[in-house]
């Protein structure tokens, strides 16, 4: 049994901000759960525009790409999935 005490919602949220890699999280409808600082970056959108919208009507330009393609195997196949958009390398 782990006794090691588990971070609350706050301290999840502290170490994703504290990251310099942009991290975005998506509900099964596609729609935006969250977003650190380096995504809102990344992207050019503030958090509060996304939250809850769908990631594929928000960036319809991604529709068809590897990205999308990528981003469905892994929700399909419960899998972690890596790739490259240009010269940025992307896991999921």
């Amino acid at each position: 049994m782990n006794d090691a005490p588990r971070p609350g919602l706050q301290g999840v949220s502290e170490v994703l901000e504290s990251i310099s890699d942009a991290f975005f999280a998506l509900d099964l409808e596609w729609r935006f759960t969250y977003l650190n600082t380096a995504a809102e970056r990344l992207l050019a959108r503030r958090r509060e525009e996304l939250l809850g919208r769908n990631v594929w009507a928000e960036f319809p330009q991604a529709v068809g790409t590897d990205f999308e393609r990528q981003y469905h195997r892994a929700v399909d196949e419960q899998t972690t999935v890596e790739f490259e958009i240009g010269r940025a390398s992307c896991r999921e």
